[in-house]
């Protein structure tokens, strides 16, 4: 009886860890994958998912210029909510109810060359050397769609 007890114990401790962990987990992943996708330096304040709700907040967004550039802001937004229908992702869908973007700044630069930071950002470039090669299929593509966008 009392080994139950204690490995109870063990699992509603872990659930705790994880509930508390999993925006902090989600919020480091999601920022090295907007780094490595874009090239450029990603800062994500906070995170805050809720599975009940469908809602996402995301506060204090901050991607800085790519390599090349100084070390200013590219997009500041010190605030995301989006409110989504997570059923229809299941149907391979993207359902966005409602999406609020407070954007506080948006740094255009050039260096040294005369390129802009936002046309040196690693998926800008991709796209422009895939652009001139064969037309490969592409990958399905989901729909998307937003009632309702501030």
């Amino acid at each position: 009886m009392r080994k139950k007890s204690v490995v109870l114990l063990v699992c509603l401790a872990a659930l705790v860890f994880f509930c508390a962990a999993r925006d902090r987990i989600i919020k480091e992943v999601m920022a090295a994958g907007i780094s490595s996708v874009t090239g450029a330096p990603v800062e994500i304040g906070g995170l805050s998912l809720s599975i009940v709700k469908q809602t996402a907040v995301i506060s204090d967004f901050k991607m800085y210029n790519p390599q090349g550039f100084s070390r200013d802001v590219l997009v500041d937004i010190p605030r995301i909510k989006v409110s989504c229908d997570a059923g229809a992702l299941l149907k391979g869908k993207i359902y966005l109810k409602r999406l609020d973007i407070d954007l506080k700044e948006v740094g255009l630069a050039k260096n040294q060359q005369g390129e802009l930071n936002v046309d040196s950002l690693k998926i800008v470039k991709d796209q422009k050397k895939t652009a001139g090669k064969e037309e490969t299929k592409p990958a399905n593509e989901m729909a998307i769609r937003i009632d309702v966008l501030t």
